[in-house]
């Protein structure tokens, strides 16, 4: 049996980075990488 390995769809696509901040220190950690202008990155913050 043959196979067919294709590498290009790899290549043009891109890792996707979220972090998600819970509770207060969860917060405050991700106020201290929007601060230090973190890039390329979602942040979402839940305050509980």
């Amino acid at each position: 049996m043959d196979y067919l390995i294709r590498t290009d769809d790899f290549t043009s696509k891109k890792a996707v980075l979220k972090v998600v901040g819970v509770g207060g220190g969860g917060c405050n950690a991700v106020d201290r990488m929007i601060e230090e202008k973190v890039g390329g990155v979602e942040f979402i913050a839940i305050n509980t």
